[in-house]
């Protein structure tokens, strides 16, 4: 059709004369022309779906009041794809984008997943004076792990103002010397004959020295758990220990799970901690917070109650490396003699970078930074980095105690007793309830359990057994 239209101009010129204005005339009606779509081959227009923007949830806009990341996040593992949310096709316009990047918009409540396919959601930003926030400090957020069989797998420890029996979804699981969960009971064998009553009996702490180190090994739990190791803990090795899988973790660089002590009753509850930037300093009072703890504001930490015995409103956060505290059986598990080799009491690793002049004169000879509050933070985190190697960097259990270690000096950044505002969840992710609950002991004895004895009189350390 081009090639006519053509013609026809040309012949307009060589025969008519015509002059530039009919030529142009001519030209606009042939490009007219052209302009109007085939018949034949329909234009389609595109989707809206394939081109609308990405939703603004997925987008992150970081605080002018936030410190700069330090050179040292660059050794961590970039965020997967995976846990950026796909384009929205809704046909609603994004928020535009500030410049001044002065504001965090929002957080999404919908479900992401992460590098490690772990599911999890971005918890709302807490503010002073929300139904149900609190503000924490005065050294109200504290760490340690010692190694011992938590307080929450004690039935004792649960029980409700009605006296009621709990249930043991809600009792923290216990693990043996080598990582390998264990029954939270066992039957007494001195109480296992008739007419006398039949008594349960909670598995030992590691740290507990009495008849039960005794009585556990030789008890026929224990046996027919154990009947297939060649190797089992014997003796005062044989009592319970925390559970590797109790280590905290970093979903991403600004979401973590973890485990924590916490105030009688709450055994199970989950808390929400986001980090405000200063210091609950060793006065009792709230500091100006050193590089660690500017570093790990705004960050959001989920803490679920597996131990108990540190007051209301405090919370002492499970770190392999952070101090053994009262019971002290970490350095055991570890097969150290010294129990300074894994930290000082109170404090832990971190001390030896941070304090050696109280109690723990091991710092200085062991590479301190003095004084801390000069110290960067890539000094502070390359310390304590040292130090967790120094400790865990060893065969067996110790390696998985060692990626806990490590995440106090990455995703903690090494801080200090931090403050926090801190809500109570109404939920648990699944990634902490998963780690909690016992594989093994999903139900408790009970009376109808022993039909032959004769109005027995069944208990669980002290406690009546359920009907």
């Amino acid at each position: 059709m081009r090639l006519i239209w053509l013609a026809i101009v040309f012949i307009g010129v060589a025969v008519l004369g015509c002059s530039d204005g009919k030529l142009n005339l001519m030209l606009v009606i042939w490009a007219d022309h052209e302009s109007e779509p085939s018949s034949a081959s329909p234009y389609v227009p595109p989707s809206s779906s394939s081109v609308e923007p990405p939703s603004s949830s997925s987008i992150y806009y970081p605080s002018s009041s936030e410190e700069p990341q330090s050179s040292s996040s660059s050794e961590e593992e970039p965020p997967s794809s995976s846990s950026v949310e796909p384009p929205s096709s809704s046909s609603e316009e994004p928020p535009p984008v500030s410049s001044s990047r002065g504001e965090r918009p929002e957080r999404s409540s919908g479900s992401k997943t992460n590098k490690d396919g772990e599911e999890y959601v971005d918890y709302p930003i807490l503010e002073e004076g929300q139904e149900g926030v609190v503000k924490v400090a005065e050294n109200a957020i504290t760490r340690y792990w010692d190694g011992c069989k938590p307080t929450c797998s004690w039935i004792q420890n649960i029980g409700n103002a009605a006296g009621e029996i709990p249930n043991p979804l809600v009792m923290s699981k216990t693990c043996d010397i080598n990582g390998k969960e264990q029954p939270l009971f066992y039957l007494s064998p001195d109480n296992y004959n008739p007419p006398y009553h039949v008594g349960y009996l909670g598995t030992p702490d590691a740290f507990d020295q009495g008849n039960r180190t005794i009585e556990w090994p030789i008890s026929q739990t224990y046996k027919d758990w154990y009947k297939d190791d060649p190797n089992p803990p014997t003796g005062k090795l044989a009592g319970g220990f925390n559970c590797l899988d109790q280590i905290p973790y970093a979903v991403n660089d600004t979401l973590a799970y973890a485990f924590a002590a916490t105030s009688e009753g709450i055994c199970g509850s989950c808390f929400m901690l986001q980090f405000t930037g200063t210091w609950g300093n060793t006065d009792g009072g709230e500091g100006p917070g050193r590089v660690t703890h500017k570093a790990l504001k705004g960050k959001t930490l989920i803490v679920m109650a597996s131990n108990t015995g540190v007051g209301t409103n405090r919370y002492d956060i499970m770190i392999p490396g952070g101090g053994m505290g009262a019971c002290k059986s970490l350095h055991t598990q570890l097969g150290y003699a010294d129990m300074l080799e894994v930290g000082a009491v109170m404090g832990g690793l971190l001390q030896e970078c941070t304090d050696g002049t109280r109690d723990y004169p091991y710092a200085h000879r062991r590479g301190g930074l003095t004084p801390i509050d000069r110290a960067t933070l890539d000094e502070t985190q390359d310390c304590l980095r040292a130090k967790c190697n120094r400790v865990f960097d060893k065969p067996g259990v110790a390696q998985s105690l060692l990626k806990g270690c490590l995440w106090h000096a990455d995703w903690f950044m090494a801080a200090d007793n931090p403050t926090a505002l801190v809500k109570k969840l109404d939920k648990c992710p699944k990634y902490l309830e998963d780690r909690y609950k016992s594989n093994v002991t999903t139900s408790l004895p009970r009376r109808s359990d022993h039909p032959e004895l004769t109005n027995p009189s069944c208990m669980i350390d002290g406690i009546p057994c359920p009907p």
